[in-house]
């Protein structure tokens, strides 16, 4: 009776069975029998180059329709010198473990079958119309970094329970098969030592599939909010908001900014308390309406976060860990004033930090305060930040993967960006890794600014990245773009060398040697591209975000001696950094500006040896 449900199974049309080696009359030793009770004698299969001679045990009591197969142990190896005919009904096990068996004599019929690996030890038959061959080497090789040598492929039914769970090779994770009927397949992603530093998830569909990052043929908006984080930076070993407060007010939604007639919009933007950049330098570059201004028009603002604001304000929010883009908006945050009352934010988005590596800072838009002085009784500026629940709560992603709650994190707001003494832009994280630039790429339609990494600008001397995370653009004066050769006038890296001294890197391009070893600043990255216009031009375009890299070169020995990063805004020699609501370089009379950045310095954390970092790669519909 078992023989017969099998061999119904496999002549079902569209199931494996019925192929071209359906050589009844001229079986070999190499086919492989099915006994009454299912269980399969295999004359010969080929695992590797190497034949052997083995048998899979039917498990039984198991649903109807299910056939699986559990391995006992025992293989014999079997000569390689095999004539044609047996050769060719050999059965072979690749290296996802699939099993596909040419020759399977079931009630005294041949025919071909395939078992698919649901442990380590043990197969189920699969019909070929379920099957879905993917083929994720370009994902693997452009989104997963180096170290993850393995990868765990697991699989999930529609009712949420995990069906199978087996660990490969990197190289064999390139090329596999998964059961179309799989609710959802994912890559989890292992170093040699088994932690798990990301997973990619999809749905499988047709036949065959590649795998690739969405996003061609999509808005700007839609892209922000695909769950897509690629080697993105972790800042704390917990989840936390780490920072947050009002950046700037009324500049973002300015009616009457005509991107077609750039300098026609020049009034509308000092009407509503923005700055317009005198330009020079450009050479042949059409400025636009960044490089005078940091406003936006309400038609700006809905390209990038869905819907349009008008006269707002902009706030970033930093927090330790990326956060899950699908699950963020602007009715997330809520807003607590100096008056007592509370604003939820009105949009919320995650430009201009678009890079695949730079997701936890999430930059919202409203009306969160003015430009009153403080002793005025109608000033506003929030006094508390929050994450509040909404109909789809915001979720971090942390290690391995692993999806937080960020609902109920806060953090208290410095006060006015205007006028509260020394609350201007800071930093609120240094990180230093080995250079890597995994990640450090937007997706289409947001990739003005890229390639801008390390490599790209300074080649093989990128070495080291030591990645910054500031609490709003740091800029030179809200407008005018930071460029690579500016560390000497915003920076200095500290060095512990072992008397306990501090050492500063005061200029950039300078071996300096400590304790022996040396160390050097090449030069700044994560601005704006290479092969641009440097020196004097104020048309030098970057990304404005909220990273920058100090790239270093030298030996490993005095890189973990690097314990922080100097901001000397107001010494000698140095200058103030100024988020987007800035002077500019005209400021226009009568308008109030934010404060520039004041005297820190901020530790940095050793991730030479641990990156601290997450991929999350999610390409199911969203």
């Amino acid at each position: 009776m078992k023989q017969i449900k099998l061999f119904s199974l496999l002549m079902i049309p569209g199931f494996w069975g019925a192929g071209d080696i359906v050589l009844a009359k001229y079986q070999t030793a190499a086919c492989t029998t099915a006994d009454s009770e299912l269980n399969l004698t295999i004359g010969c299969i080929d695992v590797g180059g190497a034949k052997y001679q083995a048998a899979l045990e039917f498990l039984p009591k198991q649903p109807e329709g299910s056939y699986i197969w559990t391995y006992p142990g025992g293989a014999k190896k079997i000569s390689a010198t095999l004539n044609p005919l047996s050769n060719e009904q050999c059965g072979t096990m690749d290296k996802q473990s699939l099993i596909h068996l040419s020759c399977v004599n079931v009630a005294g019929s041949v025919m071909d079958a395939k078992l698919f690996p649901l442990t380590s030890s043990s197969w189920e038959l699969y019909s070929s119309s379920v099957m879905t061959t993917v083929d994720a080497t370009s994902m693997l090789q452009d989104n997963v970094t180096a170290n993850v040598t393995k990868i765990r492929i697991v699989g999930w039914d529609t009712q949420g329970n995990v069906v199978s769970s087996k660990i490969v090779r990197r190289a064999a994770a390139a090329n596999f098969s998964v059961p179309m009927n799989w609710a959802k397949v994912e890559l989890l992603l292992l170093t040699e030592a088994d932690k798990q530093i990301g997973k990619i998830i999809f749905e499988p569909k047709d036949s065959e599939m590649t795998l690739t990052l969405p996003g061609d043929g999509m808005s700007v908006a839609q892209v922000l909010k695909l769950d897509l984080l690629i080697n993105a930076d972790l800042w704390a070993q917990g989840p936390m908001m780490m920072a947050a407060g009002l950046g700037f007010s009324n500049i973002e939604g300015i009616e009457g900014i005509d991107t077609s007639d750039v300098p026609a919009s020049e009034p509308a933007v000092i009407d509503a308390g923005g700055t317009w950049n005198t330009l020079s330098g450009c050479g042949d570059i059409t400025p636009a309406v960044g490089n005078y201004t940091t406003a936006l028009s309400p038609a700006m603002v809905a390209n990038f976060m869905g819907s349009p604001v008008f006269y707002a304000g902009g706030m970033p929010i930093e927090f330790s860990y990326p956060v899950l883009l699908s699950t963020a908006q602007g009715s997330d945050i809520l807003v607590t004033l100096n008056d007592g009352s509370q604003v939820k934010a009105e949009v919320g988005a995650f430009g201009p930090n678009s890079d695949y590596n730079e997701r936890a800072s999430f930059v919202v838009f409203g009306q969160f305060g003015n430009r009153l002085d403080l002793d005025d009784p109608d000033v506003l500026y929030p006094t508390k930040i929050e994450v509040v629940e909404d109909d789809t709560p915001m979720m971090l992603v942390g290690p391995g993967g692993s999806l937080v709650s960020a609902v109920g994190m806060s953090v208290d707001a410095p006060g006015s960006p205007y006028k509260t003494l020394g609350n201007g832009p800071r930093l609120t994280g240094a990180k230093l890794t080995v250079m890597s630039t995994v990640g450090d790429g937007g997706p289409p339609g947001i990739t003005a600014s890229t390639p801008n990494d390390g490599i790209a600008l300074y080649g093989a001397d990128a070495q080291y990245r030591l990645r910054v995370f500031t609490t709003g653009g740091y800029t030179p004066d809200g407008v005018t773009g930071l460029k690579p050769t500016e560390y000497d006038t915003y920076f200095r890296v500290q060095v512990k060398n072992d008397a306990g001294d501090l050492v500063a890197l005061l200029e950039s391009g300078k071996e300096y040697i400590i304790d022996g070893k040396p160390i050097e600043v090449v030069g700044l990255a994560e601005l704006g591209i290479r092969d641009q216009e440097v020196a004097d031009n104020d048309c030098y375009s970057e990304d404005k975000d909220n990273q920058i890299d100090i790239v270093l070169k030298g030996a490993v020995e005095v890189m973990r001696k690097v314990v922080g990063v100097d901001v000397p805004s107001t010494e000698d020699g140095y200058k103030p950094f100024y988020n987007p609501g800035g002077p500019g370089n005209t400021p226009a009379d009568g308008v109030t500006y934010t404060q520039g950045s004041p005297n820190h310095t901020v530790e940095v954390l050793q991730a030479i040896d641990d990156p601290m970092a997450v991929t999350y790669i999610d390409l199911r519909p969203q």
